[in-house]
């Protein structure tokens, strides 16, 4: 038998069998990632710590129900078992440095774990760990520090957790971050612009950030960046969008929408506020012109009167 054929006999024997997938030992299950497979973390003394297999560590030794990673499994008489385990109601059911995670479906029982990484939630109060959350995707997700803990398509943003980067305006992204439209290039969601690709200040999202020469946002630091005061300090279809009391972070965009704001005013759309003037304006022509027309009845009325 060729030494191909003897290395796909042994990792079907693995798979099928739950040896160990990997020479690197594990946590928790979060440590144990498989595109094809379930893997979990097991912690089988026998082969010197803990290691990821394939879907089930029933039947191993273990001290503590984070030592059994499957579905449903806990530590009983130090073995890993799906039989006579009790639920966890909170982290204070579990042995130390484990977290109880709470699942999001009926048929899938409460466990302790080292990390509820990868396992269901409702809220990220079903999260046990400290940096752990929920996630849109309604699974536990660790906090992020970088772009490089998230997917392709997200960034991490100040909120510590992993968000879909594309955007169209600051709306679109957590509250403290920035659209940055990048030209031709696609619109990220970033804390800052600094360093991205622009074509004019407005690519630049972030407070007091403008296009330089040469198309890359930076940070305005100078007393001739001041920010503006009015509509008329801003470009052609610009308007002053008024940061309320950030007033040094005042800057000019094509919509004032997702800034914030204290009142109307600071949001410096004309489409926003000529309309409602206009609206104001045209009920006053209404209300004098109905005046004008019963001081003209009133007069007749007094003319026939007297005749």
């Amino acid at each position: 038998m060729s030494s191909v054929s003897l290395v796909l006999l042994f990792t079907c024997n693995a798979i099928l069998i739950g040896l160990p997938l990997a020479e690197g030992t594990c946590s928790s299950n979060s440590d144990c990632p498989g595109k094809f497979f379930n893997n979990v973390c097991c912690g089988r003394s026998w082969y010197g710590g803990r290691r990821c297999v394939t879907d089930s560590c029933v039947g191993d030794s273990c001290s503590t129900d984070g030592d059994c990673g499957g579905k449903d499994e806990c530590c009983i008489s130090n073995k890993c078992t799906k039989n006579g385990c009790v639920e966890c109601q909170s982290n204070s059911d579990c042995s130390s440095s484990e977290y109880c995670c709470k699942h999001r479906y009926h048929n899938d029982h409460n466990v302790c774990r080292r990390s509820c990484v990868g396992e269901t939630c409702h809220s990220s109060l079903d999260c046990g760990g400290p940096t752990e959350y929920c996630a849109s995707n309604k699974k536990c997700r660790e906090w992020c520090t970088s772009k490089s803990d998230c997917h392709s398509w997200e960034y991490c943003a100040s909120n510590k957790k992993c968000q879909k980067e594309r955007c169209t305006s600051n709306s679109d992204c957590n509250s403290s971050d920035y659209c940055c439209k990048r030209g031709t290039l696609t619109n990220v969601c970033r804390r800052s612009c600094v360093g991205e690709t622009c074509l004019s200040s407005y690519d630049c999202g972030g407070s007091s950030e403008l296009c330089s020469s040469n198309k890359i946002c930076y940070k305005c630091v100078t007393a001739g960046c001041s920010a503006c005061t009015s509509d008329s300090d801003c470009g052609s279809r610009e308007y002053c969008c008024k940061r309320g009391i950030l007033s040094n972070g005042n800057v000019c965009r094509t919509s004032c929408v997702g800034e914030t704001c204290h009142s109307i005013v600071d949001c410096g759309g004309r489409r926003n506020i000529v309309p409602r003037i206009r609206n104001v304006g045209n009920n006053v022509l209404r209300i004098l012109t109905a005046i004008r027309r019963s001081i003209v009845v009133v007069d007749v009325v007094k003319e026939i009167v007297s005749a």
